[in-house]
This record gives C-alpha cells, structure tokens and sequence, in this order.
C-alpha cells in the first residue's frame, strides 16, 4: 500500500502532508538527520540535523546521498557508494531496514549509523527520488564494545569475578569463579554466596553487605573461603559498590584472589625465619656459655702470673716464661672475643652505648694499655696527643677497641727497635683523625684491598709467623662504620711499614662543660674497702690476695646471701661481682646492694655480649670486665669508679 506524502506517494504506513513547506518544517524540527534526493541521489533537502551528523554542510542538487563519506561495512570492509542502503533503495524501489555501516567524516572521525532509505513515488507509481533517516549509534556501538572487552576480561580472568545483589544472592559468575570454587554458574547463580563461606567465617558477610549498601569499598581483605568438595582456600577479596543510571546501588562486584601459595610461602618463611631465629639465640647462648667457661678458668691462672711476675727475686728466665705464658693467656682471651665480636657484627646485633668522648684521653689510655707489651718487644711507642680537646659520639668501650687493635696490630707486625707513631688531629672536613704508624714488614699491595676482610692476613706464611686469626682488623672497620666514620690502610710494601688512619665526625663541647675528673677521696684515701663475690674459689682467693697486697681490705662471699650479710654489717666502698652466683645473678644482687647500701659496682664475668654489658649497666653497675682480667686492670677500674662522681 502506498499514500500520498506532499504530493508524492511513499511506503506503507506513511501519512500525509498538504504541501511541500509543511513537510520541509517537520523534517527539520526533527532531532534525527534526515534529507531527500532526487532519483539519481542528489540531495533535494535536508535538515539541520544532518549537517552536525555528516560535519559539513551539502550542497543541494550536487552532492549525493553519502555527501564526501567514506563507507565501511560493519567488518571494516569498504563500502561502494553504489552500494550503500540509499543508493540500493532507489535502485530497487524497496525499503531498506536493519543495515548498520560506518561513516567517516571529512576531518576523519568515523560514526555508527542506522540508515531508514525509503523511495518516494509518484501517483502512477513511479520512483521520483528517496528520503532517508541516519540514526547515530556510535555510542551505542562503543557501549557494546567495551561491554564486550569487559566480558571478555573477565572471562579469561584468573581471578575469581562475581556478582551479587544486596541480599547477597549471587547474579554473575565467571570462569575464574568456576575454576576456583569448583561450582558452575548454573550451579550457583540465584543462591546465596554464603555457600561459600565457612561456618566460622559466615559472620563476616553481613559487615560486607553493609559497608556495600553505604557505597564503601573493600580493598585486599583477607579471609578464608570453601570450595565445592569442601576444601578451605585462602583468598584476597575486593568488594566494590555495582550502581545503577541513577546512581543507586543495586548491588556487588567481587574479585576474590587465590592467595593460598602466597599464604604458604610466608608461613613457611615464617616458620624458617623463627627457626632461624631459635638457632641464632641457641648459638648466642653456647658461645655465650663457651665464653665464660673458657674465661673463668683463665682468671685465677692470669692472676697466678700476675703475683708471680710481682716477686722481684724472680730468675731472669722464669719472668721470661711467666711473660711468655701471660702473652698466650691474653692472646687465647682476644680470639675468644673477637669470634664473639664478630658473631654479633655478622648477625647485626652489636649495640652501641653513644656518649661523648674525649679522643686524647683515649688514645692515652690505649697507649698506657699497650705500652708494657711494646716495651716487651723492644719497640719505641710514641703517642702524640693534640694540644686541642677533641671530642667524639662514640661508645667508649668499642672505641678504644677499634685504637687497642690497631696499636696491638702495629707491634704484632714491627719488629724489635721499631717504632710505632701514634697521633691525633683534626681534617678540614670536621673529622677527628687518629692515625696509627709502624715502621714493620708492611702491607703487599695484592693484600692491601682485602686487609679488613675477616680471616685475611696475608699468605699463610705470615699468621705461621705472627699469629692470630685476621679477625680484628675486620671488627674494627665494622666499629667504625657503625660510629659513621672511616678506618683505612696504607703501606708502601712489603717491609716499608704501615699506616691505619680512623676518622670520626667531631662534635663540639663547651670547654667549662666538659672538663677533666678530678680525683675525689675515698673514705680511707687510697686503701678502699673491697667486697668480693665470686663463686669460683680459685678466683676469690686469688682476688683477695692480690687486691690485699696492694693494701685493700678485702672481704669475699661466694653466694649473694653471704654478700648481702656481709654488706649488712660493715660499709664498703665497691663491690666486685661476678654475675652468674648460685643462688642468684649478680644483676639481682646489685639492684639490692643499691637499694641499700652506698657502695658501686664493677661486674666481673666471662659473659661478656653486649647485652650482658646492657644488662650490668641497668642493674647499677659502673662497669663490667670480662674475664680473664689481670689485677692491674681490677685496680685501675675500682680506682675510677670508686674516685669518679657517678
């Protein structure tokens, strides 16, 4: 059937207008694009829809129904102007539904579009030229294409991705959810997702559901989900809020991540780590324990020889001896703490106690120190400290250790009547340097690179010759680089001696601030009174003897209870204790000993880690020696704690 439209006759279902403008005004006020051509195509009108459509304006009676386009079939095939829908309508006189194409405009943006070409005909039937209407649907075309990019991301997911609504009932299921779960999606879709949650864990889905309803997101959460034939796996779950055009939330998205290997890995890095853990505190523990049963027997026979080298109608060739064996005595105690040192360096676990020191009264106290083991060796020990006070943050102790082996390093390796030149100065940088010169067999230059590796000395010949395990030099460079400083080395070769130079940052001091201790009385000028507790009865025998020959009274208890009776009836001005007692520790006892009585402390003991140092310190010791410890360094240290204001 077909009716008359503006004087010409169109397709079934068409209505009329009386007269040309009154169809030229409806085309017009119509949103779509529509124009009219004649029968060959050209276009006879179109409206002002089609111009922002085709993105130019056409020229009527020359260009055709696709205006300057370039058309392409959905596939991206090109299309033949001939054979577009419009050109296909006039040719055949038929209505053209359904066709999709794609345009490309004149500045080459490409648009979707629906065509609606309809021949127009005269009264005897007779096809007079076509009106089409072009419906956009490029947003609709990206719509669905990123509909179906997202489609396909989530089914190839790995993950597991679903969907439900606010009651929890599940709406979508993908193939990560099938392959992780067990469950189809026919299996599942319209149930509640708690068949897959754990009676233990079904309280959680109500929390979830109602952060959901208030638009909150749940990012990485952690739990425990089951699987169809009931096994538990570990998943990482994220929860977003699914709204609708309004912006209404109408349900859930889930992601939910198998995290199980993951799971496994850590709790089997867990468990290796406390393992390891266990092993490193049990091998803290025995060497430890090793380092105090190795000292304590060293004590009394150090101290053997220390009242034996006293006597002065001593033969020549007996001091000889004694010297020789106290030289071995101390080496023996060194390597023990040097392996000690650098257990705790390799592990990380040396602390440091940091406080001002003074670098010239160090390096004095070192030289002291070494000084009756160079003169031994026939060599000349010059110690040059500056004129200036120079200060440093160090921890006192390890800082005179990193000088004591580099001063022990110099005489081990200069033969006799060399020298060895100790000095201190300052560099433009703000640094304290302390720079330690011998005039020994030197350093070859193939060894000088690895001087400070442990275990490193050279070949084999040289620790057959001189001894020792390569160890302190490595124990101090870690020192120093713990106290944010620098220790080098530098030899010309072999036999042209050698230099080790420290560096540590200088800190300013207010010269009334920090001035030298003087010496305060005791209550008896130079004869203290002296408590001993020491468990050992070689060590206290020997202890009081020697500590009473150099005029001391001397008072020993080998338990703390016989210590604390002993404090209870008479004063006294230190007491030296040793920690491991048998019917408490000596840190116990010293806390009491402060609750009650004046006195200070010096721990004496083979435990020498640095928080058995840690621990003699908060238990109100003034200082701690580790066994084996000659008498002359007892007396030095009872002198300064007892003479010093702390």
């Amino acid at each position: 059937m077909r009716s008359t439209f503006a004087g010409h006759t169109v397709g079934p279902g068409s209505f009329a207008f009386t007269n040309e403008t009154g169809f030229r005004q409806m085309l017009d006020a119509l949103p779509a694009a529509i124009y009219t051509t004649d029968t060959k195509g050209r276009i006879t009108h179109f409206n002002p829809a089609c111009v922002e459509f085709s993105g130019r304006t056409p020229e009527l009676g020359s260009d055709h129904w696709c205006v300057s386009w370039k058309l392409f079939h959905p596939d991206g095939r090109p299309m033949p102007h001939d054979e577009c829908p419009m050109a296909v309508a006039l040719k055949t006189g038929r209505v053209i539904r359904g066709a999709e194409a794609i345009a490309e405009r004149p500045d080459g943006t490409r648009v979707w579009f629906v065509p609606h070409p309809t021949p127009l005909f005269d009264d005897k039937g007779n096809i007079i030229g076509g009106i089409n209407m072009l419906m956009d649907i490029t947003e609709r075309k990206q719509a669905e294409a990123a509909t179906a990019r997202l489609a396909a991301i989530v089914e190839c997911s790995d993950d597991a991705i679903i969907s439900k609504d606010l009651n929890g009932i599940i709406a979508s299921w993908n193939n990560g959810a099938q392959r992780l779960f067990g469950y189809t999606a026919e299996e599942v879709i319209g149930k509640p997702v708690t068949v897959l949650i754990p009676s233990d864990h079904v309280d959680e889905e109500p929390g979830i559901l109602d952060r959901i309803r208030r638009g909150q997101r749940i990012e990485h959460y952690e739990t425990v989900r089951q699987r169809k034939n009931g096994d538990l796996i570990d998943i990482s779950l994220t929860v977003s809020p699914v709204k609708d055009d309004s912006g209404r939330i109408i349900g859930a998205a889930k992601v939910a991540r198998d995290i199980t290997g993951r799971k496994q890995a850590e709790n089997a890095l867990k468990i290796a780590r406390e393992q390891t853990e266990a092993a490193s505190s049990a091998k803290d523990r025995f060497l430890a324990v090793l380092s105090h049963e190795l000292r304590t027997p060293l004590t009394p026979v150090m101290m053997v020889i220390a009242a034996m080298d006293m006597n002065p109608d001593l033969a020549p060739d007996i001091r000889d001896d004694i010297a020789m064996i106290r030289r071995n005595l101390e080496l023996e105690a060194r390597l023990i703490d040097d392996l000690l040192d650098l257990s705790r360096v390799t592990a990380g676990k040396l602390r440091l106690s940091m406080e001002m020191v003074d670098v010239n009264s160090a390096v004095r106290h070192v030289c002291e120190t070494c000084r009756p083991f160079i003169l031994e060796k026939g060599i000349h020990l010059h110690c040059d400290s500056s004129a200036h006070a120079y200060h440093v943050m160090a921890d006192p102790t390890r800082f005179q250790q990193i000088l004591w082996n580099l001063v022990k390093n110099a005489a081990k390796f200069t033969p006799e009547r060399g020298d060895i030149y100790v000095s201190v100065s300052k560099t433009d940088a703000d640094r304290v340097r302390v720079r330690v010169r011998d005039t020994g067999v030197g350093i070859a230059s193939e060894v000088l690179p690895k001087i400070f590796d442990a275990f490193e000395q050279g070949d084999a010949s040289v620790t057959r010759q001189f001894g020792g395990m390569g160890l302190g030099l490595a124990i101090s460079k870690a020192l120093a680089e713990m106290h944010h400083g620098t220790i080098r080395a530098e030899s010309g070769g072999a036999g042209a001696g050698s230099t080790f130079t420290v560096e540590l940052p200088a800190v300013s001091t207010d010269k009334d601030s920090h001035t030298a201790p003087t010496k305060q009385d005791s209550m008896n000028g130079d004869v203290l009174r002296v408590l001993v507790v020491e468990d050992h009865a070689d060590t206290a025998r020997l202890l009081s003897k020697l500590l009473g020959a150099s005029g001391h009274r001397v008072k020993t208890a080998g338990t703390a209870a016989a210590a604390l009776e002993l404090a209870s009836k008479e004063p006294f001005d230190v007491i030296v204790s040793d920690i491991g007692l048998p019917d408490k520790t000596g840190y116990d006892l010293m806390r009491e000993i402060r609750a009650h009585y004046p006195m200070k402390g010096i721990a004496m003991s083979g435990y020498g880690m640095d928080e058995d140092l840690h621990k003699s310190r908060e238990a109100g010791f003034s200082d701690h020696i580790v066994k084996p410890a000659n008498v002359a360094q007892l007396e030095r240290t009872i002198h300064r704690v007892v003479n010093r204001g702390d």
